[in-house]
């Protein structure tokens, strides 16, 4: 792990980890096999923060150092296929991100029994169907399925990532800063930006790690409030609600 401190990375995957044992476990007291799910949504958390890491490493790439050209002046060169890689990197990150949310609406189905199809396109409301879920309940799954409590990075997020997959590639944009730090030839150092809403730009690092907090945060605490709704159904089992 290059870019993330291998402390940082615990304290992100470490609690959810936790949460997730538990649920299983009482899954599986009930019959329920939820343990193929909470790998998956298990699995979708550990690639939002490898994609986060490889970014990382691809903004040392991507960003480049101005030399002294002829006479001495200043030339900036972009490295084309550097900075197509990072567009790549960056719709992986929003791609797997995002789709945690997916992951996790896969995990209830397999904690409570459902039986919902894998595949089938309206899980989120045959889910808030079948567990009777409303703005106003608190199974865990609420931030996550009704916008009206989305939190706002998170509509951000989703907004970002629809952007990247269905109409054009997002806008990353690149500044140079003058850099003299006394113990070396000066040089241009590039900051590469990203436009996470209409014309307001953010450091695309500051944007990677802020996502990955968000995020593992959420699917904590969720997942925390999921096992105490879990723990109070009692008597169920996956002979409830079938929706094939």
């Amino acid at each position: 792990m290059s870019g993330v401190s291998a402390e940082r990375y615990s304290s992100l995957i470490d609690p959810v980890l936790t949460a997730l044992d538990v649920i299983i476990a009482a899954a599986e007291c009930r019959g329920c096999d939820a343990r193929a799910a909470g790998e998956f949504l298990e699995f979708k958390l550990y690639a939002t923060l490898h994609v986060g890491d490889q970014i990382r490493d691809q903004l040392q790439t991507a960003t480049s150092v101005a030399a002294p050209g002829i006479g001495g002046t200043i030339e900036v060169s972009l490295d084309r296929a550097a900075r197509f890689a990072l567009y790549v990197l960056v719709d992986g990150f929003l791609f797997e991100s995002v789709s945690i949310r997916d992951a996790l609406l896969q995990f209830a189905n397999a904690v409570f029994g459902l039986r919902i199809a894998h595949d089938d396109r309206d899980i989120l409301n045959k889910l808030k169907q079948g567990l009777q879920i409303t703005r106003d309940n608190n199974t865990g799954l609420e931030e996550w399925i009704d916008q009206s409590r989305y939190p706002s990075w998170l509509t951000g997020l989703i907004g970002l990532r629809n952007i990247t997959t269905h109409r054009h590639p997002l806008r990353l944009p690149e500044q140079y800063h003058w850099r003299d730090e006394g113990n070396g030839p000066p040089s241009w150092r590039g900051l590469v930006a990203i436009e996470s809403a209409a014309e307001n730009y953010e450091p695309l690092e500051s944007f990677i790690e802020r996502t990955e907090q968000e995020v593992a945060e959420l699917l904590r605490v969720s997942l925390n409030q999921l096992g105490a709704f879990s723990s109070g159904k009692t008597g169920w089992s996956d002979t409830g609600t079938s929706f094939r």
